[in-house]
């Protein structure tokens, strides 16, 4: 098992039209083996694994064997300029995709690429991932991998965790509406 010490989110740099397969040539262009990214978040809230979380992606030179790497589809306007575009959609689905994430690397911190160069955007070699991934989900390190109590038992969330990808995750509601209380953009204003 590899040690992860990183959650590195990214953008694709590209269309919000792009797909998996878009993807896979443009990496395989590249001469790389293996894909830039573990997770991609498509503009309406599907989620692909592109590469299984025991094996090492091309996400970031240098990071990449302690590293999950997570990309939302997008992150150019049509004049390719660099732009946070995400829609709502992959915004909720990438903050459960990190929460997961998170649950299952609790000692992994969560980066956005551009962060590897510092907090000085001059500094920067690239915008990605177009946002402040380090404070918008800064509110991870609130949540506590303590026990819950649902009406029969009390486990460990950790372990009665089931990945989100699967369509029908098993996560206690009372666990998952604590989560969305502390998901920034559904706080009430």
């Amino acid at each position: 098992m590899r040690d992860i010490r990183r959650i590195f989110i990214h953008c694709t740099a590209g269309s919000q039209k792009q797909t998996k397969n878009d993807l896979l040539r443009e990496f395989k262009a590249k001469g790389w083996k293996s894909p830039g990214y573990h997770y991609v978040v498509f503009p309406d809230g599907k989620v692909e694994q592109l590469l299984a979380e025991d094996k090492i992606s091309n996400g970031v030179q240098g990071y990449n064997s302690t590293s999950i790497n997570v990309a939302y589809v997008g992150g150019i306007d049509n004049k390719g300029a660099a732009v946070d575009n995400r829609t709502d959609s992959q915004k909720d689905a990438l903050s459960k995709l990190v929460q997961s994430l998170k649950l299952k690397y609790p000692n992994a911190h969560i980066l956005g690429h551009r962060d590897i160069w510092g907090k000085t955007p001059v500094k920067w070699k690239k915008q990605c991932p177009c946002f402040d991934a380090e404070k918008e989900y800064a509110y991870l390190d609130d949540i506590k991998l303590e026990k819950y109590q649902d009406s029969t038992d009390s486990v460990p969330v950790k372990a009665e965790y089931v990945p989100l990808l699967q369509n029908s995750p098993k996560e206690p509601v009372s666990w998952w509406d604590k989560i969305k209380a502390l998901t920034p953009w559904n706080k009430k204003k």
